[in-house]
């Protein structure tokens, strides 16, 4: 600790720290400053309602859609690390944009609609890997693809590809579905459905 408090002189962890996200990488934080000076928050535009509700520590994207439901309305979708707000996080939000908001403006903070994205590959393993192991693997790299800060993203073939070509253990892949890539809207977050994972040739005579 950098300021014990008064009558502390230590502190020891007897176990790892559990849970939490993942830190953000020094690429997500570049790419985050460089937006923020792209798209500065005036307290009328679009980035003045996402940056308020990026401020919330549990929020992973936030998208705001102008005269979503008529002029003067603007409607926030939220996304946390772990996907879909509950409904004590969206009020929470809406209580502060309410009060930072401008005059005449009417303001809703939404969960977004999910998009389900089933898959489906081919894969060979390295040797000494069995594909179970790659297949375990590959399914829980593309879990922690699709998470909160894909909210409003389109979801690209080639990215998925390559998720499953660096998973170590991967030493082929082919991507079968989704054979396009996918669009989503500002008010979408695209999950993960249903993964199938086959080896490569396994069905061949």
């Amino acid at each position: 600790m950098s300021v014990y408090p008064v009558g502390i002189t230590q502190c020891t962890n007897p176990e790892a720290f559990s849970g939490g996200s993942d830190e953000e990488s020094d690429e997500k934080l570049r790419e985050r400053v460089l937006e923020s000076y792209k798209r500065l928050p005036n307290g009328a535009n679009a980035a003045f309602y996402e940056q308020e509700a990026m401020s919330f520590p549990n929020v992973a994207a936030a998208k705001a859609v102008g005269r979503a439901r008529g002029i003067g309305t603007v409607d926030v979708y939220v996304s946390t690390h772990a996907g879909a707000p509950d409904e004590k996080l969206l009020g929470e939000i809406e209580a502060v944009l309410q009060k930072k908001r401008e005059i005449a403006v009417d303001v809703e903070v939404k969960a977004p609609t999910e998009k389900t994205v089933n898959m489906s590959a081919e894969l060979t393993a390295e040797q000494g890997w069995t594909m179970q192991e790659i297949t375990d693997a590959a399914t829980a790299a593309l879990q922690a693809y699709f998470a909160g800060e894909r909210l409003g993203e389109a979801v690209y073939t080639a990215k998925l590809a390559s998720i499953l070509y660096g998973v170590e253990g991967v030493k082929n892949c082919h991507l079968l579905t989704p054979d396009e890539d996918v669009s989503v809207s500002a008010t979408e977050l695209p999950v993960l459905g249903t993964v199938t994972i086959t080896e490569i040739g396994a069905g061949e005579a």
